[in-house]
């Protein structure tokens, strides 16, 4: 027999209050790939800004926005907020808490309403990646804009160099559910390149009561035996697509024609 004392970590519980009054110059937002502080995304033609996520100024409005749309967190890892304090401890455990995540506000400009969020997640300091993730378009900003501006300004932030005040990254990446095919669709759209097209097979498991490809086994695993997994689809840019192969000109016509994707 050999020693392993290994046990699984027990969450600490986060108090439904977190951060609900902590004014936004306070905020620490704890992300690995910048040293300095986080700063608001705009741009010419743009028609949105993406805010950095406080939650003493959004959480309520993500929770006002989403209630009653069971159907946008259909596929992502988390439930739909039965509180605003719910939101406090989604934001504080799948973001502040995790050094490779970053979120944002999305802010219509046209409306100057709040539309909804999108994040960096996967961040890699040593590899120079990141992911978009975490797209969340409330019901009156689909089908507009919106989505279109908000991934636009992350990639010009993610590519560019530090230098002109971007990120730097060699790689930005998309995952969807391969049952999620508007996703898919919609990252191939804006220029995302399939890596194969053979999807990931059982790449991650799904939470309890998320669409999955395939069940679990009964009795595997050290945490909730017989979850069921997915089949993903990986997607991806890197910095030779968007300088040197026309991708970035592809996002800007995009742009330009006010797609309604």
């Amino acid at each position: 027999m050999y020693k392993n004392t290994y046990t699984p970590p027990i969450p600490a519980e986060i108090p439904s209050d977190t951060h609900a009054k902590t004014p936004k110059e306070e905020y620490d937002f704890n992300y690995a790939l910048l040293t300095q502080p986080i700063q608001v995304l705009e741009g010419p033609g743009r028609d949105v800004r993406l805010e950095p996520f406080v939650p003493s100024i959004y959480a309520e409005k993500l929770y006002i926005g989403a209630k009653d749309h069971p159907e946008l967190v259909r596929y992502l890892p988390f439930d739909l907020w039965q509180s605003v304090g719910d939101v406090n401890i989604f934001l504080e455990e799948f973001f502040r808490r995790e050094q490779s995540r970053l979120l944002y506000a999305i802010i219509d400009k046209k409306t100057e309403t709040f539309a909804g969020m999108i994040s960096w997640i996967n961040s890699s300091p040593k590899d120079l990646t990141s992911e978009i993730g975490f797209v969340f378009i409330l019901p009156p900003a689909q089908r507009t804009h919106v989505l279109t501006h908000s991934v636009s300004l992350l990639l010009e932030h993610g590519f560019n160099l530090p230098s002109d005040g971007g990120l730097g990254l060699r790689r930005i990446q998309w995952q969807a559910n391969e049952l999620n095919l508007p996703s898919t669709k919609a990252a191939l759209r804006l220029g995302f390149v399939l890596e194969s097209p053979i999807r990931i097979r059982l790449q991650r498991t799904v939470k309890p009561g998320k669409e999955g490809s395939y069940s679990g086994r009964q009795g595997d695993g050290l945490y909730e035996a017989g979850r069921m997994s997915r089949n993903t689809n990986i997607l991806s840019l890197t910095y030779i697509d968007w300088l040197e192969d026309g991708k970035r000109e592809h996002v800007q016509s995009l742009v330009e024609r006010k797609p309604k994707a």
